[in-house]
């Protein structure tokens, strides 16, 4: 479903992702930095919203939410989160489609194999 934002629903919706942004790189590396517990439910509910975030087709709006993967991915604490881990792949998959220009529609989504072989390219150099 493609939906056209006109000038005032891309500002509210560039205004939305900056805040949970910001939650996610205060709030809940607050709540880890003080070794306090991160409540699972609502932070999986959290990255499932930044992932939605991050497959908007509008790069403005996915350059907003890309702080916010990296800050969790470089976060000592957290970068090792289940959940987090999770929906690593997911992001990866949504950067190389929004990124990557396929040369048959056949190879708009990475095959299982080439996805992982980035993940666990990526993962390596994090741990």
């Amino acid at each position: 479903c493609s939906v056209t934002l006109n000038d005032e629903a891309t500002v509210f919706l560039k205004t939305l992702c900056r805040v949970y942004t910001q939650v996610g790189e205060n709030h809940i590396s607050g709540i880890i930095r003080n070794d306090l517990v991160l409540p699972k439910e609502a932070f999986q509910k959290y990255l499932q919203l930044m992932l939605i975030f991050y497959q908007n087709p509008l790069i403005t709006i996915r350059s907003i939410v890309i702080d916010v993967w990296v800050h969790f991915l470089n976060f000592d604490q957290l970068k090792k989160n289940e959940d987090l881990l999770l929906v690593v792949p997911h992001v990866l998959q949504s950067t190389m489609k929004h990124f990557c220009k396929p040369l048959e529609p056949a190879d708009d989504v990475l095959d299982s194999f080439e996805l992982m072989k980035i993940y666990n390219g990526l993962l390596s150099k994090m741990i």
